[in-house]
């Protein structure tokens, strides 16, 4: 499976549940079935209660297009996030929820990595600072 953030401004994620990582005979990634199988929009992170947040948005969840995340980054090397029922995070939800009881509907446990010829940049932002510009922020006037 396959976890991606790699367009260029960082608001989309992809997820590829048979993701096959293999290779041709110089080393560079071969896949011929490179359609992930969900695209989620990121639509907004905070930190909240001593737990992240991430809202997405996916256009064809028939249940719910929005949904919540909790996240934790639980070292170098792993990120767990899990996923609301719905649009909002119960108060009992966190990292490691994964029914209904705590207002979840899966937890995932992921380990990063990262490839010799990966074009995927190397970024996290824990959302400490909300208000820390960035090349892909977003200035609305009313």
């Amino acid at each position: 499976s396959d976890l991606s953030v790699c367009d260029t401004d960082q608001k989309e994620k992809a997820i590829d549940e048979t993701f096959c990582l293999s290779v041709d005979h110089l080393g560079a990634p071969v896949d011929i079935y490179s359609d992930p199988d969900y695209k989620l929009k990121c639509i907004g992170f905070w930190k909240e209660n001593l737990k992240s947040y991430l809202i997405t948005y996916d256009e064809l969840d028939a249940f719910s297009k929005y949904r919540c995340w909790v996240y934790q980054r639980a070292d170098l090397n792993r990120v767990l996030m899990s996923e609301s029922i719905g649009a909002y995070c119960h108060l009992k939800q966190d990292v490691t929820s994964w029914n209904y009881t705590e207002g979840a509907a899966v937890a995932i446990e992921m380990q990063e990595y990262e490839r010799e010829r990966d074009q995927c940049p190397m970024h996290f932002d824990d959302g400490t600072n909300p208000w820390l510009l960035s090349e892909n922020t977003l200035k609305i006037l009313i």
